[in-house]
């Protein structure tokens, strides 16, 4: 019987110490820095920006790209260690979102494998003088670049380079890959932006017009035939129209029913120089593209507006529409970047709640339409207490042929019904384009559809831009879980959430993410955008305390210590390892005493029964 007790109580014991525990895996992650890389200088004869220096080329220096002397700029980074290898990335904002390349498939690989998954745009052509990456030989890099894609015209640089290995050891296993680490200020996180060749627009309304067609000739007035080139667009929706020639001499044939081309000066609402304009140089000379002029392309991407007249007298009206758009996180802050194309020239954008329409940030877009604004996610709207809204856009657009009309032209011309009449409302566009936000924490739990908890849950961090994982971590026997701001990438993100005995994961964004913890962020009160509890950075209030699960599972392992956020999925703390040594330590304890007094009542006094 004594045998028979001893093998029950540590039995009894086993099963409450494989309860309590899970393998305990250790698993090598790669860290890796990244850095915004504002552009040093322009090229010649690429410059238009006066606040970046422009500069001849080095004779000396071979072209990243042979026979293109456009788009080219000079980087510059400092604060690198000492004969590091920094590979220089270049993104274009295409199809709403960045996409990224190192310049080829093998210095993509390798950038891959530090953790920062690219998503390239195949026709950006992205080239390193010297070949990529360079070495950083006294702390500083200093790089000649090619970037140029007929797709997009905004371009951003970064610099990635490997940190020291990460060793992760938790009570679940957890996949690191890739840590950002930064030191830099906003000013470096900007985008340059080349122009696109051309745009098509309405004589009489100055509105860009879609779905025009513009035919490219060659110097003896034939349409061109060169392999790989389109010689006819048809114009988006912003007007635009990009062909993307060797230099060379060029016509331009544009079409649009109901229009005509060519036309005189005298047509054209005398505003269109605050939106519309051609490259003027000594083998350029015309402010405008009204006449079927020659175009000399030599060493430069040349640009050319068109107008066209209508017909009838009265011009095309759209309301502003979204062309592209972006966001990023600014490093080392709380501050994101917004940025984007709007169709209409010096549109008005506001950043509004899409749930709650509290407006943001209010910017004008400049005569391309591009518009760029940084704004600190404390600013950001709440639909519940710690839940951020999702921001979307409206546009206000801005008229350009009424802006220097007198008022008496702008009655006539209503009048005679060449320009209706357009009250504030009429101009207003609001899209459909969400800014879901870049959280800079992310503490709570994770829930499948039915808000029940998921214990050991497997969840996901993945990268919109490429559906790359970049942090994989696994929640605890209450289904909670915590990553740090490290782990957090710079771009768009969501989250997916997979339970143990499932393949199919449950996908959040990070909004829809933080209103499933809605009861927990506004008990904690904590604000997963700005990383704060209380207002106060997290990392300097005192640690907080998951609420009380109602599942008897749930109630175990959080008497158990496991639910405690301090102790983050992936990593087992010592308060943890000393809490669970002490309870088994009084359970055996317990166990030691239970037995004393049986063999003392047994020594003692009758025969227990059976």
């Amino acid at each position: 019987m004594k045998k028979l007790l001893f093998v029950l109580l540590f039995f009894a014991v086993g099963l409450i110490i494989l309860a309590l525990y899970r393998p305990v895996s250790a698993q090598a992650g790669s860290t890796y820095s990244m850095v915004c890389i504002k552009p040093s200088a322009l090229y010649k004869p690429s410059c238009y920006d006066p606040n970046v220096p422009c500069l001849d080329y080095p004779p000396t220096v071979a072209l990243p790209i042979s026979g293109r002397d456009d788009h080219n700029l000079q980087l510059k980074v400092s604060g690198i260690p000492k004969g590091q290898k920094v590979y220089l990335v270049g993104c274009t904002q295409t199809n709403n979102d960045f996409k990224c390349t190192a310049g080829d498939a093998t210095t993509n690989a390798a950038v891959a494998a530090l953790g920062f998954n690219l998503s390239p745009d195949p026709t950006h052509e992205f080239a390193v003088a010297g070949g990529n990456p360079p070495v950083a030989t006294d702390g500083t890099i200093t790089a000649n670049i090619h970037s140029s894609t007929p797709n997009g015209t905004a371009h951003a640089f970064y610099g990635v380079y490997a940190g020291s290995s990460l060793t992760i050891v938790g009570n679940a296993s957890s996949l690191q890959y890739g840590t950002f680490q930064f030191n830099q200020d906003a000013s470096k996180c900007v985008s340059i932006r080349w122009d696109p060749e051309g745009r098509t627009f309405d004589t009489v309304s100055l509105e860009p017009l879609p779905n025009a067609t513009v035919k490219l000739l060659d110097g003896q007035k034939q349409l061109l035939a060169i392999a790989g080139i389109n010689p006819v667009l048809t114009t988006l929706v912003n007007g635009a129209f990009s062909f993307f020639v060797p230099n060379g001499t060029y016509y331009l044939e544009p079409q649009a029913a109901g229009y005509q081309f060519p036309v005189t000066a005298s047509d054209i609402n005398a505003n269109y120089a605050k939106a519309y304009s051609c490259d003027q140089s000594l083998l350029n000379n015309y402010s405008i593209y009204n006449q079927p002029y020659p175009i000399v392309e030599q060493n430069k991407v040349v640009h050319c507006d068109i107008p066209l007249k209508p017909i009838s007298g009265i011009g095309y009206r759209s309301l502003p529409v979204t062309v592209t758009y972006e966001q990023s996180a600014i490093p080392n802050s709380t501050v994101t970047k917004y940025a984007g194309q709007v169709s209409h020239p010096l549109t008005t954008v506001t950043l509004l709640g899409q749930t709650t329409r509290i407006q943001t940030v209010k910017t004008t877009a400049d005569k391309f339409g591009f518009w760029e604004v940084l704004l600190d996610n404390k600013k950001l709207p709440e639909t519940l207490p710690g839940v951020p809204d999702p921001l979307i856009i409206s546009y206000t657009k801005n008229d350009l042929a009424a802006v220097t009309a007198s008022f008496f032209d702008r009655m006539i011309a209503r009048i005679s019904g060449d320009v209706p009449f357009l009250v504030e409302a009429q101009n207003i566009s609001t899209q459909a384009v969400v800014f879901e936000p870049i959280l800079k924490y992310i503490e709570g739990y994770a829930y499948d559809k039915a808000g029940a908890a998921i214990p050991f849950a497997t969840i996901k961090v993945k990268l919109k831009m490429s559906g790359g994982s970049q942090y994989q971590t696994t929640a605890d026997a209450a289904g909670f879980f915590k990553i740090e701001p490290q782990y957090l990438p710079l771009f768009s993100y969501y989250i997916e959430v997979t339970a143990p005995n499932s393949t199919v994961p449950i996908v959040y964004t990070t909004s829809q993410l933080a209103a499933a913890n809605k009861t927990y962020l506004a008990k904690n009160k904590l604000n997963l955008a700005t990383a704060t509890k209380n207002n106060v950075p997290i990392y300097a209030a005192a640690p907080t305390t998951a609420p009380a699960p109602t599942s008897a599972a749930g109630f175990m392992a959080n008497q158990l210590g496991k639910n405690n956020p301090a102790a983050f999925a992936g990593e087992t703390t010592k308060a943890n390892m000393i809490l669970v040594g002490l309870i088994l330590f009084l359970l055996l304890l317990a166990a030691g005493g239970g037995l004393y007094v049986y063999l003392k009542k047994k020594k003692d006094g009758p025969p227990l029964p059976l």
